[in-house]
């Protein structure tokens, strides 16, 4: 235990020095990042990300985000539940800015920037689908079974966006951003494990294209690209 102490303690002191040098000689900074309004509404997650800068003004960005049944703020609704019991929701957020000022934006009151942002976002769950059992003529069946097949909803995104940082003290922040892009968004559903021959999933057609992209429970299968939107806003902290 007095080994493992020594350690800790000369490792703690090792990127203490290094945080100083950089800071000193090269003005890098690293900065932590929590997003509060991901985990309220639909589908809610815990969001958190780093930042720092390779220069002066230009930084990169990292945020992940997970969410599922057991931690979302939101369960129930006009739409049924916000997540699927075992459904989850993984999140990710690789984040290009340039400043208008160096990225040591606590010595200034608001430092504005553009950005250029790629997003992924996955959701798993376990969507109920209808089996025609035993094919017959004129597409019918003998018999009629719900049961459920695994699912993929999918949105992957680029967008360009403009914000600012306002600095509270020597340590914390908060950032407000807007920004416009595309998004392309998928759904895929697996065929149940036991189909036999003459077994077929039917597609269930019913659902609203709304009900489709802000809830992803569909037994559809689709893919569509259009324009979206980025408002957000995040709790900043900097450690060196």
């Amino acid at each position: 235990m007095k080994y493992i102490s020594i350690i800790i303690v000369f490792l703690l002191s090792q990127i203490s020095c290094f945080s100083q040098k950089k800071d000193t000689v090269n003005h890098q900074h690293l900065v932590l990042k929590f997003a509060p309004f991901t985990y309220f509404g639909t589908h809610g997650a815990i969001q958190f990300g780093f930042e720092t800068n390779p220069t002066q003004k230009m930084t990169v960005g990292f945020d992940f985000a997970y969410g599922n049944s057991d931690i979302a703020s939101y369960q129930t609704g006009k739409w049924g539940k916000s997540y699927y019991e075992g459904e989850v929701s993984r999140r990710y957020r690789l984040d290009l800015r340039w400043y208008e000022n160096p990225f040591s934006s606590f010595k200034f009151k608001g430092n504005s920037f553009w950005g250029v942002e790629f997003f992924n976002r996955t959701n798993t769950y376990e969507t109920p689908v209808m089996v025609g059992r035993g094919l017959l003529p004129n597409n019918r069946y003998n018999y009629y079974e719900r049961t459920s097949s695994e699912a993929t909803y999918q949105v992957w995104g680029i967008f360009g966006k403009y914000g600012n940082v306002q600095a509270l003290n020597s340590h914390f922040s908060i950032e407000y951003y807007a920004g416009l892009g595309v998004t392309q968004r998928s759904n895929s559903v697996a065929p149940p494990n036991v189909l036999g021959e003459f077994d077929r999933v039917i597609t269930n057609q019913s659902n609203s294209d709304f009900f489709n992209i802000w809830q992803f429970h569909s037994s559809d299968t689709f893919k569509r690209v259009g324009g979206d939107f980025l408002l957000s806003a995040k709790l900043n902290y900097r450690i060196f």
